[in-house]
């Protein structure tokens, strides 16, 4: 079961590999856009919850950095 669930993209774009116009009209570069990654909260989101993802997001990202730097 996922820690945390997250998209790709842009709400309003769904499917398709180009970059969301929406991110694009926000000013984003094409690969800016294409990795960008949404999160939403809801009602009764906890700021626990919030710092919860932030931290396994951070996590993550360090581990593809990581991962990354020791590849090449």
């Amino acid at each position: 079961m996922p820690r945390i669930a997250a998209s790709t993209g842009s709400a309003c774009h769904a499917g398709g590999r180009a970059p969301s116009p929406v991110l694009r009209a926000m000013g984003l570069s094409d690969d800016r856009a294409l990795s960008a990654v949404r999160l939403s909260v809801g009602r009764w989101t906890t700021g626990d919850e919030v710092d919860r993802a932030a931290g396994l997001l951070a996590a993550a990202a360090g581990a593809l950095t990581a991962r990354s730097g020791s590849a090449g």
